[in-house]
């Protein structure tokens, strides 16, 4: 795989990763479950924004990240 190859392929996961993330934001509650204790019990809930978004901008913050390291 080619570097151009590798990074229209990562261009791409980014950019499907939000596209669903919009399509989905409209239906969602406002607060979303983000985190269950051993027991399969909610513990830990986010906002609406958060829990859309955190996922493609992680995905977002890595792709650069790796971009700039040797």
């Amino acid at each position: 795989m080619t570097t151009r190859t590798a990074f229209l392929c990562g261009l791409l996961l980014i950019a499907a990763t939000l596209a669903y993330s919009l399509w989905l934001y409209p239906s969602l509650p406002d607060r979303i479950p983000t985190h269950w204790n051993w027991k399969g019990e909610v513990d830990g809930w986010s906002s609406r924004s958060f829990g859309t978004f955190f996922l493609p901008g992680m995905l977002a913050g890595m792709f650069l990240l790796f971009l700039a390291l040797p």
